[in-house]
């Protein structure tokens, strides 16, 4: 999604989730996986079930074309120079004038990053580079004498191929705070381990505070300056609008709910902000983890995390087992992958030079004891038999010991060649063993989860978080809304005889200005079908955008109910916790994998045989309109649960959830609640030509733990119109 940002708010990095592998910029191969992955096993076969053929083409140039150690040469046959001893502060620009004036001539790039006492110079020629490599070594620059040597000459005592040298060496730095390298990297991944979690979550909730200010200072700068707003009173809902309103205006008529609202709480917040609710399981929690592949500080092969920031120049690797909130079972499996490295004859990937073989493990571990493997590698310069060799020897090395505790029931490779540095969801995955996927339960449901699904990693506290969601959702309070907004429709005397659950035939009332359908559509509710209106279904939404009305569904959609749509909605686990509860579940995520995951747990739950559970693959923004126009009836309420990753939604999807006037709750679950904060905004700014449909008000906000020992904090925020 695209980070869309307000002109209020703040400039400065926000948080991540765990940085388990360093990212760079994403060059992946476009490889669609849009086949469902059978249950059973598919083994030699990839996603989509055929044979697949994984050919590493040779580098031109290179001198070991088709084998599978490193290569003196870069991307495209490119011949690299080794620039060290360089000054940390110079860049690209000045190595590339001091290549000028030395009169080294075709160099083709260079790359030096920020704080790097080193340098790569790539050329076409073999000619080209050694005249580098004689006209820079020993030349004194910034007064520092320079070492040239081929790429591959420069090997860290212990790591074959390791042509990237740790320029902040783990060990060295931490004599200069007394931080061993393990604390170093877990004030790097878990920051809050020291304190206490009492203190965890009083920094926490102090955090969203801080999210709730920013929005209730965004909200205050719609008024008029000088607009005492802190003291201005609401006017009647149903007071009359005495000609055309301005935008002033307009913001005083329709915010002044905010002066009342902070001065109800002690913090003046637009909402209250409940207290933190802490996350059942504190430590070793996380389902999942990514390995990074590399060197530890004794310069032994090693799968763990990155201590540090690779764009600093480090690259050592810390053993997963130190951190606190990986749990057991990935600390065990990070343990085998290591061993496995150790006995590979095949080398790990350098980031630096972009050549070598094993890069990443992405793990999966769940509560049902199934555990997954996916271990990506890099194909270039690497022949088929070798591959081949490579998927035999994992086979032969997780296999094994699969059904004991804490083994890997599914195993799979990824394929990448990419320059990202991390898991490309759309990247080609081979099943070695096992089918592919791994299920876990939550709330009394079982969920299929893929490779690149997205699923909460602390499952236990997930659990809090849905059932909160499901609360608040408040289902029997909706449907309460709707009968008595339909009984309001009919005139004092011509009320049904019956329970407004019974279905009662139309021809039993006699009613004048209100057709026998709507009296139905009331004694229907959760029971039969009322009959067709005379009218058919009235647009429940005017104008989604400025200049393209939603048209009326041109069936009958009686009888009414409730129609949840679970936005950005996963593997489907919200909205399947809340199926039994509604008309309809309508969910959208742009991840196809994850779609035929929420597919097939609709099955594995007991299907859908009323055909309530839809779900569309594709971004919100694209197929809201359609949903609304497809699936909402005149007489319907929408409720929406919007999940979104960490930048928020892109405002296209807030301007339709407010034109849409059948929305009356949406429910918003932040993990980066500083950056939700623009579509907090543009739920409730004033109604404007870009933003038609009423204003949501804010109720109340809950912040909840998924991520003990680090900053990160869910917050679930309930807006109404």
């Amino acid at each position: 999604m695209t980070n869309f940002k307000r002109p209020w708010e703040e400039d400065g990095s926000s948080f991540s989730n765990v940085d388990l592998s360093q990212t760079g910029p994403a060059e992946t191969k476009k490889v669609k996986l849009d086949v469902e992955i059978p249950d059973t096993e598919m083994e030699g076969k990839d996603v989509n079930g055929r044979m697949e053929e994984v050919q590493g083409e040779p580098e031109p140039g290179s001198e070991t074309a088709g084998a599978s150690s490193l290569s003196t040469t870069g991307e495209n046959g490119r011949f690299r120079v080794r620039i060290d001893n360089m000054n940390s502060y110079a860049n690209s620009k000045e190595i590339l004038k001091l290549c000028k004036k030395l009169e080294i001539n075709n160099v083709e790039n260079c790359k030096k990053a920020p704080k790097w006492e080193y340098a790569f110079l790539m050329f076409k020629t073999e000619e080209d580079r050694t005249d580098a490599i004689k006209k820079l070594n020993g030349q004194e620059y910034k007064k520092k004498i320079l070492e040239a040597t081929h790429a591959n000459e420069v090997q860290r005592a212990g790591m074959q191929g390791m042509q990237g040298r740790a320029q902040r060496d783990v060990a060295a730095d931490g004599k200069d705070d007394g931080r061993t390298p393990a604390e170093r990297l877990a004030d790097q991944i878990t920051p809050l381990w020291k304190i206490s979690y009492e203190d965890q979550l009083k920094k926490k909730r102090n955090e969203m505070r801080k999210a709730m200010v920013q929005f209730r200072e965004a909200l205050t700068r719609y008024f008029p300056k000088r607009f005492d707003w802190k003291n201005a009173t609401p006017p009647p809902a149903d007071a009359p609008i005495l000609g055309t309103e301005d935008s002033e205006a307009k913001a005083v008529r329709q915010l002044t709910w905010l002066g009342p609202a902070c001065g109800s709480n002690k913090e003046k917040l637009p909402c209250e902000l409940l207290e933190v609710i802490p996350s059942p399981a504190v430590d070793n929690y996380r389902n999942k983890c990514e390995f990074t592949f590399g060197w530890n500080t004794a310069g032994e092969k090693v799968a763990g995390f990155l201590c540090g920031s690779f764009k600093d120049g480090v690259m050592t690797i810390i053993e997963a087992n130190v951190a606190k909130n990986v749990s057991p079972a990935g600390a065990e499996i990070a343990k085998s992958l290591t061993q496995f490295l150790r006995d590979s004859p095949l080398e790990i990937y350098d980031r630096i030079a972009k050549t070598g073989f094993w890069r990443m493990a992405l793990v999966r571990t769940h509560r049902t004891g199934e555990n997954m493997v996916v271990m990506q590698y890099n194909p270039t310069g690497v022949d088929t038999e070798t591959i081949a060799a490579a998927h035999d020897a994992l086979r032969a090395h997780f296999e094994p010991k699969k059904d004991e505790a804490g083994g890997v029931t599914t195993l799979l490779a990824q394929v990448h060649d990419g320059s990202f540095n991390g898991l490309p969801e759309d990247a080609p995955l081979h099943i070695i063993y096992g089918p592919g996927v791994v299920y876990e339960t939550l709330l009394g449901l079982r969920f299929r989860i893929s490779p690149t699904a997205f699923f909460q990693v602390n499952t236990e506290a997930t659990e809090v978080l849905y059932s909160k969601v499901r609360e608040w959702c408040a289902l029997d309070e909706v449907t309460a809304e709707r009968s008595q907004k339909l009984l309001k429709a009919i005139p004092e005397g011509r009320m049904p005889t019956k329970s407004v659950t019974a279905a009662v035939p139309a021809t039993t009332l006699v009613s004048e200005g209100v057709d026998a359908a709507t009296v139905d559509a009331v004694a229907a509710e959760g029971a039969a079908a009322a009959a067709p209106t005379d009218d058919g279904d009235k647009a429940a939404v005017v104008e989604v955008l400025p200049t393209e009305p939603i048209p009326p569904h041109p069936k009958d959609l009686s009888p009414p109910g409730t129609i949840l749509l679970d936005l950005c909605c996963g593997t489907g686990t919200i909205g399947l916790t809340m199926a039994l509860h509604v008309k309809k579940v309508i969910g959208v995520d742009m991840i196809k994998l994850a779609i035929t995951d929420a597919k097939h747990n609709v099955e594995l739950n007991g299907g859908d045989p009323e055909g309530k559970i839809i779900y569309y693959a594709d971004k919100v923004e694209k197929v809201i309109r359609e949903i609304v126009h497809e699936h909402v009836g005149v007489n319907d309420d929408v409720v929406v649960v919007l999940d979104p990753p960490r930048s928020g939604v892109y405002y296209d999807v807030i301007r339709t959830i407010r034109a849409c006037e059948a929305v009356k709750r949406v429910i918003y679950v932040a993990c980066a609640a500083n950056q939700a904060v623009g579509n907090f905004v543009d739920l409730c700014r004033p109604t404007s030509n870009k933003f038609k449909g009423d204003p949501f008000k804010p109720l109340r906000a809950q912040p909840l733990d998924l991520f003990p020992h680090t900053e990160h904090c869910e917050l679930v925020v309930e807006f109404r119109r």
